[in-house]
């Protein structure tokens, strides 16, 4: 289809901005980019909460809010997007953000705003945000202190059985199963789909629905090109794990957040270059990988620098 073509000409560019150029800008002032990133988010939130009051109150109406969210208490919200798991899961990243903000300077503002976008995230419905949120904050509070990083693994499982056993949760767990096992049939179908013609794929435009990145870009791609891309992120993925073994905390933020996009990657389809937020941000912190340099050369380069 030709509304396809310009993303032929949009990816190079996006790879050079995101991967290429942008890192650049941050290596000197990684804290800068992440507090700035934090009060993007937390006035995401803010929006939320005030378009949910003005739903309840005032009868505005905006795209989601005011739905049944958990508990089944309408109080669904997805600020300025149009779909709530995106704003879960950007608010997941803004979450990982304030966190490392907060470790960073140990201010107040950024420990207040840490409850304001955890409840921000419950409120979008999205599963797989809360999940993945789990994972990145459990993998930056490991690096900063493992029995920090022990008690709220513990503390993220004890969650998981409350939502499971709770009857508070039960709306939310049987909703989470039921849409997790209609993804199960989504993926098996593309999967399936994939392997028909598994040299050049299916294309872009097929219409079959995936709702994984994973098997979207083999289904779209094929199995050669799809192949090498997936190699490409279980690369950076790799990459950013050594990286936050060895270096300091801005290390192991941008590991824990490039985990959390690519867990989002597992219910979401998009690929790098399809100017979704997710494939943009999912380029800037792989060129966070592969350009700035672990801790140790950072603060090497500062210790040389004029």
């Amino acid at each position: 289809m030709t509304t396809y073509l310009p993303y032929v000409f949009l990816t190079p560019l996006s790879i050079v901005a995101l991967v290429l150029v942008a890192p650049q800008l941050i290596r000197y002032d990684p804290l800068r980019y992440a507090i700035s990133l934090s009060t993007l988010v937390v006035a995401f939130a803010v929006i939320g909460y005030l378009l949910l009051l003005s739903h309840h109150y005032l009868g505005v109406d905006a795209s989601w809010t005011g739905r049944d969210s958990i508990g089944g208490y309408p109080v669904l919200i997805t600020s300025v997007f149009e779909n709530p798991n995106h704003f879960g899961i950007v608010t997941t990243i803004g979450t990982v953000s304030v966190i490392y903000a907060w470790l960073e300077t140990r201010r107040t503002l950024w420990a207040v705003a840490i409850p304001v976008l955890v409840v921000a995230i419950l409120f979008s419905y999205s599963r797989t945000a809360l999940a993945a949120g789990a994972v990145g904050t459990i993998v930056l509070l490991f690096k900063e202190d493992r029995r920090i990083g022990i008690v709220v693994g513990t503390a993220a499982i004890v969650g998981l059985l409350a939502i499971v056993y709770h009857p508070f949760f039960e709306e939310y767990y049987r909703l989470a199963d039921e849409s997790f096992a209609g993804r199960m049939d989504v993926w098996e179908e593309a999967w399936l789909a994939a392997t028909v013609d598994p040299f050049v794929g299916a294309a872009f435009d097929s219409g079959i629905r995936h709702h994984n990145s994973y098997v979207s870009v083999l289904l779209n791609a094929g199995f050669v090109a799809g192949g090498f891309y997936l190699l490409a992120v279980g690369g950076a993925l790799a990459l950013a794990a050594r990286k936050s073994i060895r270096g300091d905390r801005w290390d192991a933020y941008v590991f824990a957040t490039l985990l959390v996009i690519c867990i989002q990657f597992l219910t979401e389809s998009t690929t790098f270059g399809g100017l979704t937020t997710m494939s943009l941000l999912f380029g800037l912190y792989a060129g966070l990988i592969v350009q700035l340099p672990t801790g140790r050369l950072r603060r090497y380069e500062r210790f040389e620098s004029p």
